[in-house]
């Protein structure tokens, strides 16, 4: 349950304050994962450039989409990693060479796991305006397969996705399917691997189907609470800033702009 009625004129005035006129999903993630990075995001504090693991997730998805959608499936792999290629192209060739093998990698195993459920929509906008927040949440269904009534997001993790990594997959699942009589599913690429018991090197992913989108929803609902409570204590930064103790060892502030903007903000 929200903390707040959202037609509060406090909270109303807060999200104009920091200027947040809807929710995306990775910023409710961020909030939950770390307050004191979305307290940074909403102030709109500096930041790091994104890293090399984001740019490999937008060139796998990106080269699973061509390949869906007609592009020759070599051509999809070539086209996903030029956006690698444009990212590192001041680094080792070597390390550039082993990622984009195992980028090629990614693409074919995810377009081998998708191409039965035939040419999908892809990047499909949702805007989810529930009664219970004051803004709408937006975001951006990766691959939407109508015939299927199925919604597939795509991740490329550097290993097997751990139990709270998955409960934010059904988060976002949550909210993506919500109303609507569509299944939802996050698929997992890595780089080719020998399992444990397998014999030979092969495919890996893992597939995440969304069974019970109750809890999930609840998680979200409790996320945004939170966030509408930080966002009022008052009209003051520093103030909020007060109320959250950052963790400098944490991915998300370890970056070396990160975090002269978060010691900015938090005194220490």
């Amino acid at each position: 349950m929200a903390y707040f009625d959202p037609q509060d004129k406090r909270l109303k005035a807060a999200l104009e304050r920091f200027e947040i006129k809807a929710w995306s999903f990775s910023t409710l993630e961020m909030w939950r994962d770390s307050p004191a990075r979305g307290l940074m995001k909403a102030l709109d504090l500096p930041g790091d450039p994104v890293g090399v693991a984001a740019i490999v997730g937008n060139a796998t998805e990106k080269g699973i989409e061509l390949a869906l959608t007609g592009t020759p499936l070599d051509a999809a792999i070539d086209l996903g990693n030029q956006m690698l290629d444009d990212y590192m192209a001041f680094e080792d060739p070597d390390d550039i060479a082993d990622l984009t093998k195992k980028t090629a990698q990614r693409i074919t195993t995810g377009y081998d796991k998708l191409k039965e459920y035939g040419v999908p929509k892809c990047q499909v906008k949702i805007e989810y305006q529930p009664d219970w927040s004051p803004i709408p949440i937006l975001g951006y269904q990766d691959f939407v397969f109508e015939d299927h009534g199925l919604v597939v997001d795509c991740k490329a993790p550097g290993m097997k996705p751990s139990a709270s990594k998955v409960d934010s997959y059904m988060r976002q699942g949550a909210i993506y399917t919500h109303n609507t009589n569509n299944k939802f599913a996050t698929l997992a690429v890595l780089p080719d691997g020998k399992p444990r018991g397998a014999k030979a090197v092969g495919p890996r992913s893992h597939w995440f189907e969304l069974e019970d989108a109750a809890t999930p929803l609840e998680e979200v609902k409790h996320t945004i609470g939170a966030i509408c409570k930080i966002l009022t204590i008052s009209d003051d930064p520093q103030e909020i800033a007060a109320h959250i103790i950052p963790d400098y060892a944490h991915f998300r502030l370890n970056g070396v702009v990160t975090r002269q903007s978060a010691k900015k903000l938090f005194g220490y």
